[in-house]
């Protein structure tokens, strides 16, 4: 389009990217409370080895919440594995 500046910006610097997980046929993922503590040190973990702007969480019996924010592209794959 003629006269229309394409937005170059970084694609992680403009979204918000929410994720959500649900146990097997909504079955509980967390059963004691120590399971969502190790779970929180699992975010931790993989927020020192992969940067991360973990804005929110929310832990649920049978399922969970989590708003990223990513410094780069590809930052919340390789933060996920």
């Amino acid at each position: 389009m003629r006269g229309y500046a394409k937005d170059r910006t970084d694609v992680s610097q403009r979204l918000l990217l929410p994720r959500d997980q649900s146990g097997n046929a909504r079955a509980e993922v967390f059963h004691a409370e120590g399971d969502y503590q190790a779970f929180v040190t699992l975010l931790k973990q993989a927020s020192e080895r992969v940067p991360m702007r973990l804005l929110a969480y929310s832990l649920m019996p049978n399922h969970f919440h989590l708003a990223f924010w990513p410094y780069r592209d590809g930052d919340l794959s390789r933060w996920m594995q």
